[in-house]
């Protein structure tokens, strides 16, 4: 059914002893080599990772072109266990607590234009205790600061492009720029109870 078909992706499994990037250049390797024998080219525009550099960079040096993007569902996931880590939810009544994390949550679903109207909702909203301090402090440092080239940490309009290998370089250039950003936006005024079971 041609429909079924276009909605079909294609998944590669691998067990692997380490989670570095020459690992994984290794694997994509023979996932490509795999295609070839199937006469199939492995080319893809798109796709979806989380958050892991060495991933990351092992599937640019395989598809230079290719646009790669944040699985939104490790990202509200990492900021959940964030809060489950924290104990967060000991302090607040449960809808408190899942309003905290869905507007954490939200955030990465905004555009860009209105990112400083979202801040000073998110300043407002959340509590200014030590607990959510800490929460929102995790926020900023992971998916705020971390605006590595082309929006490869933040994926507002669920973009997170890159064609650029991420390195540590990046990563301090990039600290820089967004503390200034944010900075500015704090002197101008500029959160799901989910898979809880699992969490550390």
């Amino acid at each position: 059914i041609p429909f079924m078909q276009s909605l079909i992706r294609p998944h590669f499994h691998a067990f692997m002893l380490k989670k570095n990037e020459e690992t994984y250049r290794e694997a994509i390797e023979f996932l490509k080599d795999l295609a070839i024998s199937k006469n199939i080219t492995l080319n893809p525009n798109r796709i979806m990772a989380d958050f892991e550099r060495a991933s990351t960079n092992a599937m640019i040096y395989h598809f230079p072109n290719v646009i790669i993007k944040g699985c939104w569902f490790h990202f509200r996931q990492a900021i959940f266990k964030r809060a489950v880590k924290i104990r967060l939810k000991q302090f607040y009544a449960k809808n408190e607590y899942n309003l905290i994390i869905n507007i954490l949550g939200a955030l990465s679903l905004v555009p860009i234009e209105k990112i400083p109207d979202a801040m000073k909702i998110k300043k407002e909203a959340i509590p200014n205790d030590p607990k959510c301090v800490e929460l929102v402090d995790y926020f900023n440092n992971q998916w705020l600061i971390k605006d590595i080239q082309n929006e490869i940490y933040r994926f507002w309009q669920s973009s997170m492009s890159t064609r650029k290998s991420v390195t540590d370089h990046d990563v301090k250039l990039a600290e820089k720029r967004q503390m200034k950003k944010i900075r500015e936006e704090e002197t101008n005024n500029i959160h799901l109870e989910f898979l809880e079971r699992h969490g550390n």
